[in-house]
């Protein structure tokens, strides 16, 4: 018994790719060398609008800049085992960022030096600790001491809402507690990386 796929069915499949597409594509993350094979999630996604802004201007900004986004993900204490930063990393290749996976448990300051290192745009911070805002000032400090202020900083985990003010005024851009805001908060992240670009009138990217 056959019967015709449904724009529901495609829905499902869609939903059920992004929530569990670190599982099926359990690649292996270096430092460096991001190791995430996009075509399966990413024609998955092809009907979701979200998504193809995203990998839209994902791709004119990689063409305007010479390189892809890049994001290096740290966890800067102890307590953040239970994150899952490889499902956060595979969300955001298949976006279209190259990731790096910092070690665990650096203090702010060597984030802050491998962000530097790695020459990244965004440092997206996993925490759960209570010390976070303390951990991401320290972390904005040295990034500005080593001269990237440029660089943007998110954070994720299950931060309570009344926590995200304190977190912006600390110096974070964007805040993300499930993978499903990641698209939202890289849309964010585009936003102001492009206000960094040299301007170009034949490239601009439109929201």
């Amino acid at each position: 018994f056959l019967r015709k796929e449904t724009n529901t069915d495609h829905s499902m499949l869609t939903t059920f790719l992004y929530k569990y597409s670190h599982l099926l594509l359990r690649s292996r993350l270096f430092v460096g060398a991001p190791k995430v094979s996009k075509q399966f999630i990413c024609a998955a996604f092809s009907s979701s609008k979200i998504i193809n802004d995203v990998l839209s201007r994902v791709k004119v900004f990689a063409k305007r800049e010479g390189r892809q986004p890049r994001i290096l993900l740290s966890r800067m204490d102890k307590n953040s085992l239970g994150i899952n930063t490889t499902g956060i990393a595979v969300r955001f290749a298949d976006l279209g960022f190259d990731v790096d996976l910092g070690p665990q448990h650096l203090s702010p300051e060597e984030t802050a030096q491998q962000s530097v290192n790695a020459d990244v745009h965004v440092v997206g911070v996993c925490n759960v600790a209570t010390e976070y805002i303390t951990s991401v000032l320290a972390l904005r400090r040295e990034l500005e001491r080593l001269g990237r202020p440029d660089i943007l900083v998110i954070a994720s985990g299950p931060i309570p809402k009344e926590h995200h003010e304190a977190l912006y005024a600390a110096g974070v851009f964007a805040v993300f507690t499930h993978e499903g805001d990641i698209p939202y908060c890289v849309l964010q992240a585009l936003d102001q990386l492009e206000t960094l670009l040299p301007s170009d009138d034949s490239t601009i990217c439109s929201a």
